[in-house]
């Protein structure tokens, strides 16, 4: 049967149960099958064919992750298979799933400390798999969502650490992927939420973040955004936090440069100006700098090297040649 023969009316039954097949497909263990039952729906979402079923599929996921009261029914391979149709859903089919998974994320720390007995593999993987979702849903409040999210994590990062009798472990945090996801979502609303509400483990969070391989849609919007970058990084007034303000927008443009971004010339002019005005008072006077600021030549000087690279700004050699002059604490052998 050719597809013009297939897609003819009186064939509708036979479609409708193939398109079902492939929700229920969805649903399985096996990774090829599910591959399959993907591509397939994709194609027939482009076609505008996307069955009934899927409404009634997801109504009975949403019904079935309300009535999850007891955390021990949740499992990873309910919550793939709930994001694998939310893929394909409409907005008003999901509304209420938001507020469902925070319930369950801000129960899990309670969950786990009255079920010892958890696998430590269950105990991430299931938070991990909630938080995943919320990049495919339609939030009505993205800062808000953004803002959970983060609070949550913290909060589960806190707690793998403990159970794993270690430090913070935040460099391999399996948590932060899926926020990541919903960065890249809303790459606009994520810029400005870490830039004014400024603190220094959401600093360090988002300098984590722009480091990330899948992070170049974050990095391009903030290019993009420069001008809000300098607005409140670095052309402060009155405000007592400005040199911290200042330090992390030197370390946002110097993870831009690390990561092979080209940046404005606008952003390149306020390191030169910070370099020129304020950089020799500050190594003369390093016993009054912070332990956390300390290294703020040094990443300027990176900054500039790294721009010189194609050929251009090569005027920022001369700039920096002063160096060499002044006894610092901080190692520029890398000019050398």
């Amino acid at each position: 049967m050719n597809l013009s023969e297939y897609q003819k009316s009186k064939y509708s039954e036979v479609r409708n149960k193939l398109y079902s097949h492939y929700l229920n497909s969805l649903t399985l263990r096996t990774d090829l099958v599910i591959s399959v039952a993907q591509t397939t729906l994709e194609k027939i979402a482009k076609e505008g064919n996307l069955p009934d079923d899927l409404k009634s599929d997801l109504g009975q996921m949403e019904e079935k992750l309300c009535s999850t009261i007891d955390l021990r029914k949740l499992s990873v391979r309910f919550l793939e298979a709930l994001a694998r149709l939310l893929q394909f859903s409409s907005p008003k089919d999901v509304s209420g799933i938001e507020k469902i998974l925070f319930q369950h994320l801000e129960n899990w720390p309670q969950y786990i400390a009255t079920n010892p007995r958890l696998l430590s593999v269950d105990s991430i993987k299931i938070p991990v798999a909630l938080l995943d979702i919320f990049y495919l849903l339609p939030v009505n409040n993205p800062t808000q969502c953004l803002d959970k999210m983060i609070n949550c994590i913290h909060i589960l990062e806190q707690l793998t650490s403990t159970r794993r009798s270690r430090p913070k472990i935040v460099l391999f945090s399996p948590y932060r992927k899926p926020l990541l996801k919903f960065m890249n979502k809303y790459p606009d609303i994520s810029i400005r939420y870490f830039l004014e509400k400024f603190s220094t483990e959401l600093c360090n969070l988002y300098l984590f973040m722009l480091k990330a391989e899948e992070s170049s849609e974050l990095r391009g919007e903030l290019l993009a955004q420069y001008d809000t970058l300098i607005n409140i990084t670095f052309k402060y007034s009155d405000n007592p936090r400005q040199e911290d303000f200042k330090y992390f927008g030197i370390k946002i443009i110097y993870t831009l440069l690390e990561n092979g971004e080209i940046i404005p010339p606008e952003l390149l002019n306020c390191l030169v100006d910070i370099w020129k005005n304020e950089t020799k008072t500050k190594i003369q006077n390093e016993i009054s700098i912070p332990v956390h600021r300390i290294d703020e030549p040094r990443l300027l000087c990176e900054c500039f090297v790294r721009s010189c690279k194609n050929g251009e700004n090569l005027n920022l050699i001369y700039d920096m040649l002063f160096i060499f002059t002044a006894r610092s604490v901080v190692d520029f052998s890398f000019l050398l």
